[in-house]
């Protein structure tokens, strides 16, 4: 049985282009993090930036994770 949250965002049910916040919650990190993380160059997948708004496409996010299995 899983210990997820049932209020745990589900990642099939995520938006093909997701906001900061849903990514956030999605890797249970905080949303301070999730943008400082961006701002660092260190997040595996690009970044898509509208005005101040900061988005990421599911599909990078699916083969960065992909490709960190390989390893």
């Amino acid at each position: 049985m899983s210990k997820r949250s049932s209020n745990a965002p589900r990642f099939a049910d995520m938006p093909d282009v997701m906001h900061f916040d849903d990514l956030a919650a999605l890797l249970g990190i905080s949303r301070t993090s999730c943008y400082d993380y961006a701002r660092r160059g260190l997040l595996p997948f690009p970044v898509i930036r509208c005005g101040r708004r900061l988005f990421v496409s599911k599909l990078s996010v699916i083969r960065a994770f992909e490709e960190d299995e390989t390893l």
